[in-house]
């Protein structure tokens, strides 16, 4: 499944996003084991960082421009509740002053959170590079006013240039981008028509917009809640799928490194050592057998009778 992250949706990870830090979390997780292929072009890495300082400038800016003021009017003086929010306010501010000592340090250093795992989604991209021939269809398309970008301005046309001439003919392509120059004109949720066309025309296969990452996952993987359960089920899913004793044993070592799993994933773990022959064959093993144990220990009172019977069967050999 390829995805494009249009500039504007990673730049709003350093301001005050619709979308938390979370859903760039799951993403990181889906490109990591393959569920997804990010592609980046050139011109969004040229963006990214010609554009950082400003846009965390910018939310710095409305952050300290509401710093509570301890100001109280005479009417309200007098009262216990009065002095007890003058002091309140006062920790405010100092907490507040304590956290931006950290925060501009680690904007400096470009040790944000949200700088981690851009730089780490960056990494494992597949990148476009930047060609002349891409650099003149766009500016040809932006002459004669196609789809996608604003008036004088070439950088996503140079993006969508870049995927037509990168991403394999018949791979559908997903493109994730908060401002319109993408979208259709009657519907702001959608890709604009003129795209949709071309993109069937040249690469005979199916392209879409989405305003935000969180309505991608929503839709395309929807049971993917939370960064680490995410992480957990595609592991679970390489475990009943194992087609090899050594992607068992890497999957339960994996595995391993996680405490808790819901009622729902130490079934689906139980199954995957009772269906798969892969798994069942060296449940004994010491790594193999000690996380099977772990999890039928643990969930015991969970497991149906008749799975929990069959687990102990293999477990025990």
């Amino acid at each position: 499944m390829n995805l494009f992250i249009d500039t504007n949706v990673l730049l709003n990870f350093f301001h005050f996003s619709k979308d938390s830090l979370e859903e760039l979390e799951k993403v990181f997780v889906l490109q990591s084991y393959g569920k997804i292929s990010i592609w980046l072009t050139d011109q969004v890495e040229l963006e990214f960082s010609r554009n950082r300082e400003t846009k965390i400038a910018d939310a710095l800016k409305k952050f300290l421009d509401e710093k509570p003021n301890s100001g109280i009017p005479h009417v309200a003086r007098g009262y216990p509740e009065c002095d007890q929010l003058i002091e309140a306010l006062k920790q405010v501010n100092s907490s507040r002053d304590q956290l931006m000592v950290k925060v501009r340090n680690d904007i400096s250093e470009k040790t944000l959170y949200a700088d981690k795992l851009i730089k780490e989604l960056f990494e494992k991209s597949i990148r476009v590079e930047f060609t002349e021939n891409q650099f003149s269809a766009a500016k040809r398309r932006s002459d004669l006013r196609s789809p996608p970008g604003k008036n004088n301005s070439l950088g996503d046309a140079i993006n969508w240039e870049s995927l037509l001439d990168a991403v394999p003919e018949g791979q559908d392509i997903f493109i994730v981008s908060e401002d319109g120059d993408f979208a259709s004109p009657l519907d702001a949720e959608r890709l604009s028509d003129f795209l949709t066309e071309e993109w069937a025309g040249r690469k005979k296969s199916n392209a879409a917009l989405y305003k935000r990452l969180s309505q991608f996952l929503s839709l395309m993987f929807p049971d993917a809640k939370v960064a680490a359960e995410l992480e957990k089920d595609i592991l679970i899913a390489e475990l009943a799928n194992s087609g090899s004793f050594a992607t068992t044993h890497q999957a339960v070592a994996d595995l391993n490194k996680f405490a808790h799993f819901s009622p729902k994933q130490a079934s689906e773990i139980a199954d995957a050592y009772i269906v798969n022959s892969q798994v069942g064959w060296i449940a004994t093993d010491e790594d193999v057998h000690a996380f099977g144990k772990k999890i039928q220990e643990a969930h015991s009172a969970t497991l149906d009778p008749a799975q929990q019977k069959a687990f102990l069967g293999v477990l025990t050999g």
